[in-house]
């Protein structure tokens, strides 16, 4: 190869790493974006009653003008990002494809609603050298930000249903910066000077180093438009590299960064196995000391009575039916050897709606109700399902079986028919594997959900939920389901807010590169839900699900006496409920 060729490929392998995106271009992915909410987008129906507003409406932000016009593409990709938020929909995001971070060392959460060190590495921030980062000091200000305005900033690009959680993101974000999450990330600087206030009154100056980790991305490249006949002028004027580019042959295609999900945060506990708080003395451990272990379990006594508690960090299991397996076991043991049950949906971050609907199945003995969905079809859904009743045919699937496909079939294809946004009736379309070894019981006739009777299998005894503002998606539908049924009490504050299902893409936006996600569903409760922020309605999109006995964490309390007072709050509770039974 002559060595004029060579310059060339390497002009056109690193111009487009050095350049940003057009003024067409930024708006095509924006355009595409909004198409596909248009399209795809189940609650925005929803959304124009609780919030009086257009999600779909680009007009409302004036978001094409201001992406055309933003004076480089991160500041472009922030005004992608307040669109998204606009739908205020914790599962519907945009996210920035960057693996970069900056850590400061500090983990952040609200208390009393107030931004606390709940956690500090040791390693880089001894406590002979600092002794003022201790549990349960204040946040005041970074770099001379105030806290409540770094965590203002990220809460209104991080717009959880219920309100709280929104802000607590913000707070967890005030020690650790993802720039999947936080677009301009890239901008920290190797040290700060972080205001705290210790809990005796105690102002202090502290110069923290941030680490950082990943590749900082600032712009998105350059990118040969496709240019058509009406915006030829356009193009060539806006990029001059066009014709350029277009005439190179590049063999190298540079790869794909894998995208963390937007909810990633150093949240303490979020989504994890093993309590956050410190269990009761006496507490005998089953299962949850190896990591191949799905949930946390065992018992303890309180008031002369046996106890049982079993942690559901998620519904989203490496091995479903392992999980399966082992809660069958934890249940059928609980059961014969406990006089009630505490399970902690606590800072569950959802996952499966049918493991879900399998756990309930174990928790009671009477016909029980699982919530429908509505959904906003397309044509490939009418082909996918008519191709799936048809494979079940062939299967020689139960009658029953294929008749309940059967029903969401004709559902979906009424609701295609009925014209633009049409959203289809309650959807019931969770069938827990355990059925198929269950008498079916009766259906309801104007919102058909699944029921079933699980009489020889199911824990029949008094039981108690733990919910709070980070139990989301089916962390926060699974104890609905919980009190639809009216099985036990819901203990703790009003869930996340986050009632859909949800599905990602990566091909969406391609100059860009952004993984999106949407809500393609709504979860529909069995009866309408009244709310002090939003109409009544029964959905649990941005409402939550809100507890029958009000139990909050976050103080500053449990936080310096690892949770013993929210522990002994919920086991007063379960008691009471054990002693009402009897």
């Amino acid at each position: 190869m002559s060595l004029s060729k060579i310059i060339l490929a390497a002009l056109v392998f690193l111009v487009p790493l050095a350049a940003q995106l057009t003024p067409d271009q930024r708006e095509a992915d924006l355009t595409a974006l909004a198409n596909y909410y248009a399209k795809y987008y189940v609650p925005a129906n929803w959304k124009m009653v609780a919030f009086s507003s257009n999600p779909l409406d680009l007009r409302a932000g004036d978001y094409i003008r201001r992406a055309r016009q933003a004076p480089n593409d991160l500041a472009y990709f922030e005004v992608v990002r307040e669109y998204v938020a606009s739908l205020r929909d914790g599962h519907s995001s945009i996210g920035f494809p960057s693996n970069f971070a900056a850590d400061l060392g500090i983990r952040v959460d609200l208390y009393d609603g107030k931004p606390l060190i709940d956690g500090v590495n040791r390693a880089r921030y001894p406590l002979a050298d600092y002794p003022s980062l201790v549990l349960g000091t204040e946040v005041i200000s970074i770099d001379g930000v105030p806290a409540a305005q770094l965590i203002a900033d990220v809460a209104k690009l991080n717009l959880i249903g219920s309100g709280r959680a929104s802000r607590r993101f913000g707070a967890v974000y005030l020690g650790f910066r993802p720039q999947s999450a936080l677009t301009f990330a890239v901008d920290t600087p190797d040290e700060s000077d972080v205001v705290v206030e210790t809990e005796e009154g105690l102002r202090e100056t502290l110069r923290l180093k941030w680490t950082k980790t990943g590749e900082p991305v600032r712009n998105f490249g350059r990118t040969p438009s496709p240019v058509l006949k009406a915006n030829r002028a356009a193009n060539d004027q806006s990029n001059p590299e066009t014709n350029f580019l277009a005439k190179v042959a590049v063999d190298a295609v540079p790869g794909h960064l894998a995208l963390p999900p937007r909810l990633t945060t150093d949240l303490f506990g979020n989504g994890a196995r093993i309590p956050y708080y410190a269990l009761p003395t006496g507490f005998v451990t089953r299962r949850g000391r190896i990591s191949t272990d799905f949930t946390y379990s065992g018992t303890y006594v309180a008031d002369g009575l046996r106890i049982g508690f079993i942690r559901l960090p998620n519904f989203s299991p490496t091995d479903t039916v392992a999980a399966i397996l082992e809660l069958r076991s934890e249940i059928a043991f609980l059961k014969a050897n406990t006089d009630g049950l505490v399970i902690d949906c606590s800072h569950n971050n959802g996952g499966s709606p049918a493991l879900g609907a399998e756990f309930m199945s174990m928790l009671t003995v009477t016909p029980y109700y699982i919530a429908p969905r509505q959904f906003l079809p397309s044509v490939r859904d009418v082909v996918s399902q008519a191709s799936l009743l048809e494979a079940l045919k062939t299967l020689g699937a139960p009658t029953w079986v294929q008749d309940r496909w059967g029903i969401v079939g004709e559902q979906l294809r009424a609701s295609l028919a009925s014209g633009p946004r049409a959203l289809t009736g309650p959807v019931s379309a969770i069938i827990p594997a355990s059925e198929s070894q269950l008498t079916r019981g009766p259906l309801e006739d104007d919102n058909p959900p699944l029921r079933v009777n699980n009489a020889p299998f199911g824990y029949d005894k008094p039981l108690i939920v733990l919910i709070d503002d980070f139990s989301l998606s089916h962390g926060e539908i699974f104890p609905g389901t919980v009190q639809d049924n009216e099985r036990g009490l819901l203990v703790g504050v009003r869930t996340g807010g986050l009632g859909a299902s949800v599905g990602c893409t990566t091909t969406l936006m391609p100059y860009s590169e952004a993984q999106n996600c949407n809500s393609f569903s709504l979860v529909m409760r069995r009866k309408p839900i009244r709310s002090p922020d939003f109409p009544e309605a029964p959905y649990v999109e941005n409402i939550g699900v809100f507890p029958d006995v009000e139990l909050d964490f976050q103080t500053r309390e449990n936080l310096l006496n690892d949770g013993r007072p929210f522990v002994a709050g919920f086991t007063q509770v379960i008691v009471e409920q054990i002693r009402k039974g009897r």
